[in-house]
């Protein structure tokens, strides 16, 4: 049997060979061995052509050069094109594969990228006038294919004129370093022009918690950008962001290009053309089945690759068949199917593990947002599960290509799957509170792990919250880090350290004062007996006393010495010298010498002088809530608070503590004479009675430093409240009317002063619920009073 054409191009390209040399000269008669060749060679080829057009045109060039050498007087039997035989097809080598699933386009991938020219050309003509070029557009859209797929591999072939000469380094991600790998490129490039390409920008957002480091990676993009060529990719649901870094938003803006959705004719080059070039060939009907299917999701093109690449795994020799793609579920389909099959071939302990390890691979952001979470398979291996199964059950992800390995770090291979696979969302939905928490308390112990165990200890509410939520089942079901356990048994232990030695030294001034009552009663009673006989007894009573008080006194000393150096030594965070200046500087002087020990009362205790964070509340109601600061109008000081702690009317007599931790109407410390009856959560304030002294200063923080007139989202902020005492959060948002929400959960901090890193006053604690607290801005509340801080 004579050998076939490979495809029917080749076919094609023999026929058009042969019209060459006729058109050339050559007769008929001359080229009439040749004629016969083709036509038989053509005819067998029909065993390998299915699609009905490619026959129609195999049979057409047949029946033109047999009627050539007919009318040559060369007769040939009719020649009619062979039916098709599946089994005589050639089969292609797994690795010809020409789609990647739902991995991105590499510029190694270049020749198997297509549909993208006329974004290609945009990018290109962007980096002839700037040198920034920002890919924008939402999840799945196809930018990092784009970028490395067209855009690097058309600058490499000279693109620009001299681009085929740069330098071009290799792709980066931020991570949650959030641009350590920036470190070898701005210490020091040759003197060359440079390509350095950000992938997945969006991750100094949703990886990176360090505000700093985020404005830090933001200056040295825009630095390189003067001198070299920065290409980035970044989701344009995170476009607002670029708000708190007005370096690189001016840049965004000129270097813009939008990944707009792919056109159906488009769609449809990404489909053929690398079958094509490999021989792979679709039933009739396939490809429009394809487009059709993808043609307007929102993830359309890992979805279309991640279908294609499993329609390959399903191939007949060299073809796709329709019967395959039903099978598959369709494009919509494909990928949820697929994910749902290895699911549910795994035994159950095994499905455990696969739920635990795409858990760890997915982090829960504000509202309904949810991203990939890159993580190391050392963390996985730490998570209690048997590593041999974590180990095989990651593998078996990774071959299905339903996640990324890179080196040892492991990564969702497109957030597309945490978008369209109901199963994986089903998973998150019911445990996002617990992984909003995992995330929290995981990023207190990296800041413990990263001072060395040193420092960073978690403070008493941290504990509490830290201990409940570990004890919780499905906190253990998620899998929790060595280092987490480890900081809560270290902190409990400082605490209860610290207790001891409160207790100790309480122990001792309660010693001293049995032994003065002793004394007292010994001298009453000889003074009945003998005036003289009691005067030595008074005078040896006395000398007891003192020397046991001297005694308990220096014990004592000794205590708080001991404490302030374990402070210093495990935590050389606080210093409680400072605190007890910070508190006790005042207008007047304390009426109590509470010593080291006095900065670490709680603030519903009796407070003299009265410091911001206090608890306080009205004499004739048992409630309580917190002092926010210090204020004044003219040269009159007042204390401000909310007006709901204030009893909301003027005249209200006013207590520190509030009745509702232990006050009495003797604890009376001023007056309520104005109140904001305009809005339920306005201010008030506090007129002080003679001889009340107050503290302008936060304790283990200092002096309020001002007001500051705005906040941004995942900002650090600190608080002192009647119950929780000083405790840290962080913006999550700011809403139109003002209202601040932070990830704090308090517990009877109303009107506490909220601060940020600065010192400045940011707003005034007034209500939440068991996840979030929410805060009146304080620069309004303080306006619509007519007073400012005190200085």
């Amino acid at each position: 049997m004579n050998e076939t054409f490979s495809t029917i191009f080749d076919l094609r390209a023999s026929h058009v060979a042969l019209l060459a040399r006729q058109r050339q000269g050559s007769n008929v008669e001359e080229l009439a061995e040749e004629v016969r060749q083709f036509v038989q060679r053509a005819q067998v080829t029909g065993t390998i052509l299915d699609a009905d057009e490619q026959r129609d045109a195999a049979q057409g060039l047949i029946d033109y050069w047999v009627t050539t050498l007919y009318r040559a007087s060369l007769p040939m039997d009719d020649v009619t094109l062979a039916d098709f035989d599946a089994n005589l097809a050639p089969t292609l080598a797994d690795d010809l594969c020409p789609y990647v699933g739902l991995e991105a386009f590499r510029e190694k991938d270049s020749n198997r990228f297509h549909g993208r020219k006329k974004l290609v050309a945009e990018a290109v003509e962007i980096l002839t006038q700037h040198r920034f070029l920002a890919v924008v557009g939402p999840s799945g859209s196809g930018k990092s294919s784009v970028v490395q797929g067209g855009v690097l591999p058309a600058l490499r072939r000279g693109a620009i004129p001299g681009s085929d000469t740069w330098t071009y380094l290799p792709p980066l991600v931020p991570g949650a370093g959030c641009g350590d790998g920036l470190q070898p490129v701005t210490g020091g490039l040759k003197p060359a022009l440079h390509v350095i390409t950000i992938d997945q920008f969006e991750e100094i957002f949703t990886l990176c918690d360090d505000l700093a480091a985020r404005e830090a990676f933001a200056r040295k993009l825009a630095d390189l950008a003067k001198e070299h060529y920065v290409i980035v990719t970044m989701r344009s649901d995170y476009e607002s962001r670029l708000t708190t870094m007005p370096e690189l938003q001016e840049l965004f803006a000129k270097g813009d290009l939008r990944a707009t959705p792919m056109a159906a004719p488009e769609l449809r080059e990404a489909i053929e053309e690398p079958a094509r070039l490999i021989g792979l060939k679709f039933e009739s009907g396939l490809v429009d089945a394809l487009v059709h299917d993808v043609l307007g999701e929102p993830a359309a093109l890992p979805l279309l690759q991640f279908t294609l690449w499993k329609l390959w795994q399903s191939r007949d020799h060299n073809r796709i068949t329709m019967a395959a793609y039903r099978r598959l579920g369709g494009g919509r389909a494909a990928l949820a199917n697929s994910a749902n099959a290895l699911y549910e071939s795994l035994i159950q302990q095994d499905r455990d593990t696969m739920r635990r390890i795409l858990l760890r691979m997915v982090r829960p952001g504000a509202g309904a947002e949810v991203t990939s979470n890159r993580v190391s398979v050392g963390l996985l291996l730490q998570l209690g599960d048997d590593q041999s199964r974590v180990q095989r059950v990651l593998d078996k992800l990774v071959a299905e290509r339903l996640v990324r390995r890179n080196e040892e770090q492991v990564e969702v291979a497109h957030e597309a799957l945490i978008r369209n696979w109901p199963l994986l969302v089903s998973w998150i939905e019911r445990q996002r509170a617990d992984l909003v928490e995992l995330r929290r308390f995981e990023a207190l112990a990296e800041e413990w792990e990263h001072f060395g165990r040193t420092s960073g200890f978690l403070d008493d509410r941290q504990l509490r919250e830290a201990e409940e939520w570990l004890a919780d089942e499905a906190a253990r079901d998620i899998g929790i880090k060595e280092s987490l356990p480890a900081l809560v048994k270290a902190s409990r232990e400082l605490i209860e350290e610290r207790d001891r030695r409160i207790r100790r030294g309480r122990s001792l001034v309660f010693s001293i004062g049995t032994i003065l009552v002793t004394a007292i009663i010994a001298l009453l009673w000889f003074k009945l007996q003998n005036e003289r006989d009691a005067r030595h007894a008074l005078q040896a009573a006395i000398t007891e006393a003192r020397a046991a008080r001297d005694a308990a006194l220096a014990e004592k000393q000794r205590a708080q010495e001991s404490l302030v150096l374990l402070m210093e030594e495990r935590e050389k965070t606080r210093d409680l010298t400072k605190q007890f200046t910070d508190v006790y500087v005042a207008d007047a002087p304390a009426p109590r010498n509470w010593g080291a020990f006095g900065a670490l009362a709680s603030p519903r205790e009796r407070v003299r002088p009265v410091w911001p964070g206090a608890s306080i509340g009205p004499a004739d109601e048992k409630s309580s809530g917190s002092i926010c600061c210090v204020v004044e109008s003219g040269n009159e000081r007042f204390l401000f608070t909310l007006a709901s702690i204030a009893g909301g009317k003027t005249g209200t007599a006013i207590v520190q503590p509030g009745l509702a931790d232990g006050g009495t109407e003797k604890d009376r410390i001023g007056t309520v004479v104005k109140v904001d009856e305009s809005d339920s959560r306005g201010g008030a304030l506090i007129r002080l009675d003679e001889g009340v002294a107050v503290s302008p200063s936060i304790p283990n923080v200092g002096a309020i430093a001002g007001v500051a007139w705005t906040v941004k989202d995942g900002e650090t902020l600190r608080l002192m409240g009647r119950g929780s005492g000083l405790a840290t959060a962080r913006v999550v948002e700011t809403r139109p009317d003002g209202q601040i929400v932070i990830d704090f959960k308090g517990r009877g901090d109303a009107g506490a002063p909220v601060v940020n890193e600065e010192g400045k006053l940011v707003g005034i604690l007034w209500g939440g619920d068991d996840r979030t607290s929410f805060l009146m801005p304080a620069a309004r509340l303080l306006k619509d009073l007519g007073v400012e801080l005190a200085k």
